[in-house]
């Protein structure tokens, strides 16, 4: 992953699961820092599976690795490898899981 790819509004044509140290998730508007992502991370899966525009920026902190998915990619993991697809998608799940138990921490910390 490079040091800082700026990614704020470009299309969503890839999403990233991150091998390495800490990338972090950077707020759109103002910089600031929201989220940590550890090894296993899912980064932009949202806005690649609704199709918008990336909603954020994201800046590995230190040199990482990241397997980079995009639709083609995932078209030929279904054909050639559909076991490997189901731990993707229960991967994926996982980091849905993760994202709203983080969402959820933030709103608490916000309100109290």
């Amino acid at each position: 992953m490079p040091p800082a790819p700026s990614l704020l509004g470009s299309a969503a044509s890839t999403m990233a699961a991150s091998l390495g140290s800490r990338p972090a998730l950077l707020d759109a508007a103002s910089g600031g820092m929201l989220l940590h992502y550890g090894s296993g991370g899912m980064l932009g899966s949202v806005d690649y599976f609704l199709n918008r525009p990336r909603s954020f920026t994201v800046c590995a902190e230190e040199d990482t690795e990241a397997w980079v998915f995009d639709r083609l990619a995932l078209a030929r993991l279904a054909a050639d490898a559909p076991e490997a697809l189901l731990v993707f998608q229960t991967a994926l799940l996982n980091a849905a899981s993760l994202s709203a138990a983080h969402t959820l921490e933030m709103l608490q910390n916000v309100h109290h």
